[in-house]
């Protein structure tokens, strides 16, 4: 039995420990980049809201009707992060009441590459499957059996696929739809008579639904609408699987029912035309709204201006997919210049795609070898029809490359290199007869070291060579130095993944015009109190992109928390200017100019920022805040109770509210307000502290002490607790509890 029988015997085995090898680093990863926004600040995620609620949100928790909403739909995705924050809740429950258990982002990367490990060996057995039932010719010149040669494709096919650096942002990103509903497309041809399969991105999670689930073709469907409530690229498995079955109808050796074929067809068509006009009422029959910074070319007026961009953004893909050493985690804005003029020398770039493109499509209609021909069909149909959705051809996206779009197309990609790969071998080995005339072995594998030094596979066979010939500490040597060279290769992209500073770093050295890349790293560098540093990265944003109304905004509050208050509320002008909805920018402009003491414009300011979002608690709590220097008690508590009813979890607006009631001597309405703040903030010290001294001037010293031990259980080491428990008591006539305390 040969080394490469050896894996095949325990594949699944090997798969999951590649994807292991590859991708266990990002384990040790925070929560960075979207996963903020996607699980931490999501209230369908974050909180118990219904689950018909998470059935109208988009996957941010935005209404999905609402103008802001970026209209991705997937409540199946949102659910299962809910379930994993509940166990993760039961795994991490801390037995101290007054602490609160923090979200561990462990699990979710856990559940990322158990899923990631889990669609890789599917794919073996679907890439198996589907070669096997398209491949099935023997060549005449052929000594190889035919089942052999697929199954090597199909698992050199998994392994690349397991190792590509494209996969480190669906793998160790979060929001890991894109790793769960790849082999949905999978699924309809292995339980239709084995006719075709896919396999790849709308999710790994809807793969492993629909390939347990699938028993018989009337469950593809619903497998479907499982994959577009998890990614929306599920509705891309249709058209693989017709064009899949086109491939065979113009097979004269593969016997099929014709009229069975054209029956599924429509069914299938049909099917598509239902979920489609589901998917358009449950967007409100309104698209997302993109700004320019997100997709430059798309915004172009000159129509061939925008088709060349878009050839070109083609040519990044495809050169990424080629050679992922040049990875971005965002790549919109300036990150790729545009192309502005017929004489710019980046069309060089699209000419060569489609040369290349031609060619493939030339072989796999011509070429002698039909099971050749019938891989790279197969090829062609995972990468090209599968990346309709991220082409701009019939809507435009909001992203100019995304590397996790590529997790199905790269399938394809690879199987072509696997296809190539075998055309060389036969050619080399038969060339290789005729022309090896090197001496030997030990001098040929070092004189690789000449020309690819930093070849882990030169090193190997320098290694293997050595072994053969009993110089086992050079053999030891050359191994290890083959697995640094191996190692460092694939794992540099994923411990970009580690952290936000690393990943967002990472991103100048790719795209250094970026003015998001400078964003992100200014925000980072903000939230670690790096403050000159990300008031130099904010600057670079806004110099790269002078629209960048978020750059705008944050650098303003930057200013504003460092005194610098007249330039803070300039930015801040200038980010309403660009943006006039921006509701953000609106409220921060009125934090400034109340510090300014322009009470009148900061209340238009907060007006603003609450007509264009109306449950703006946040708003509503600094608009009270205005109300109450201004002497307007009772706007303040309108607005207040307008805040603690939008975000009860918002313990600032209680604490307001207590006390302006408490100092108009409005005890009972204050207490009221207590006992109802206490409903969502029994273990906070300031409240307890609040209401105790309320009950205090309402004559019920008992219940005052009460939450004066509470709050100084909370925190003993605010003297002031201590202190007003001492006149407490002594207002109660206990002169020496009152000494002592």
């Amino acid at each position: 039995m040969t080394n490469f029988e050896t894996l095949l015997r325990h594949k699944n085995l090997v798969i999951c420990l590649a994807s292991m090898a590859c991708y266990w680093v990002s384990l040790l990863a925070e929560f960075v980049f979207d996963d903020t926004e996607a699980i931490l600040n999501n209230k369908d995620v974050m909180s118990d809201t219904t689950v018909s609620e998470v059935f109208v949100n988009d996957f941010w928790g935005t209404k999905m009707a609402h103008n802001s909403s970026h209209k991705s739909f997937r409540p199946l995705t949102v659910l299962t992060f809910r379930l994993i924050r509940h166990l993760n809740e039961l795994i991490h429950t801390t037995t101290d009441p007054m602490t609160e258990s923090q979200l561990n982002p462990y699990l979710y990367h856990l559940s990322n590459l158990i899923f990631y490990a889990m669609n890789n060996c599917f794919l073996f057995d679907v890439l198996n499957k589907l070669l096997n039932t398209f491949c099935a010719h023997k060549q005449s010149m052929d000594q190889t059996p035919v089942l052999d040669t697929n199954q090597r494709s199909a698992f050199l096919t998994t392994i690349l696929f397991t190792c590509h650096p494209i996969h480190s942002e669906s793998v160790r990103y979060s929001p890991f739809s894109h790793s769960m509903s790849s082999v949905v497309i999978v699924s309809y041809h292995m339980s239709v008579s084995q006719v075709c399969a896919c396999v790849g991105l709308a999710d790994l999670m809807s793969s492993l639904v629909a390939l347990t689930s699938l028993l018989v073709y009337i469950q593809f469907t619903n497998s479907l609408t499982i994959a577009m409530l998890l990614k929306e690229q599920g509705i891309t498995l249709i058209g693989l699987c017709v064009i899949l079955d086109i491939i065979l109808l113009f097979d004269r050796k593969c016997h099929i029912d014709y009229k069975l074929l054209l029956y599924r067809t429509i069914f299938l068509s049909l099917g598509t035309f239902v979920l489609l006009v589901s998917r358009i009422v449950i967007m409100d029959f309104k698209g997302p709204h993109f700004q320019r910074g997100d997709n430059p070319s798309s915004f172009q007026e000159s129509l061939y201006l925008r088709i060349i961009n878009f050839n070109y953004i083609y040519a990044i893909n495809a050169w990424i997919l080629l050679y992922p050493d040049w990875l971005c985690f965002d790549w919109s804005m300036t990150c790729i210049p545009l192309i502005q003029s017929l004489l710019d020398l980046r069309i060089i770039f699209i000419a060569i795609l489609w040369i290349t493109l031609l060619l493939v499509l030339k072989s796999s209609v011509c070429h002698n070898n039909c099971n050749i021909r019938r891989q790279l069909q197969i090829s062609i149909a995972f990468g090209c029809v599968s990346f309709v959705p991220s082409s701009n051809i019939f809507f435009s996206v909001g992203f100019v490359v995304a590397e996790r779009a590529l997790f199905l197309p790269s399938i394809g990609y690879l199987l072509l290199i696997i296809s190539g790969f075998q055309l060389l071998e036969k050619r080399f080995v038969s060339y290789s007869r005729r022309n090896f005339d090197w001496i030997n072995e030990k001098r040929l594998f070092e004189s690789g070291l000449d020309v690819c030094p930093l070849n882990a596979k030169v090193h190997y066979n320098i290694a293997k060579n050595a072994a053969d010939f009993g110089f086992k500490d050079k053999a030891i040597n050359e191994y290890r130095e083959a697995i640094q060279k191996r190692f460092v290769s694939y794992s540099r992209r994923n411990f970009d993944w580690i952290n936000e500073k690393r990943l967002f770093e990472s991103g100048l050295d790719v795209c250094p015009l970026n003015a998001k890349v400078h964003y992100n790293i200014a925000k980072n560098a903000a939230d670690f109190g790096f403050k000159d540093k990300a008031i130099n990265e904010y600057r670079e944003a806004i110099r790269l992109n002078p629209d960048y109304e978020h750059a705008f905004n944050n650098l303003g509050n930057l200013l504003k928390d460092s005194g610098n208050l007249e330039e803070s509320k300039q930015l801040l002008i200038s980010a309403v200017k660009i943006r006039p909805t921006f509701a953000a920018a609106w409220m921060n402009l009125g934090i400034v100019e109340m510090a300014l003491k322009q009470y009148k414009e900061a209340e238009i300011s907060y007006l603003n920022a609450i007509k264009h979002r109306t449950r703006y608690a946040d708003c509503y709590y600094n608009l009270g805040n205005l109300y109450v220097k201004q002497k307007r008690f009772d706007d303040a508590y309108r607005v207040w109770r307008n805040a603690t009813q939008l975000k009860p979890k918002l313990l600032s607006a209680f604490n307001n509210l207590i006390l302006m009631l408490d100092n108009t001597g409005r005890y009972e309405s204050a207490y009221l307000i207590a006992l109802e703040a206490l409903e969502y903030h029994s273990n906070e010290s300031s409240l307890h502290f609040n209401v105790a001294n309320v009950l205090g001037k309402m004559g019920k010293f008992n219940e005052s002490e009460i939450h004066f031990e509470k709050a100084i259980a909370l925190s003993p080491q605010k003297a002031n607790y201590f202190a007003n428990l001492g006149v407490l008591y002594h207002r109660w006539k206990d002169y020496p509890k009152a000494l002592n305390k």
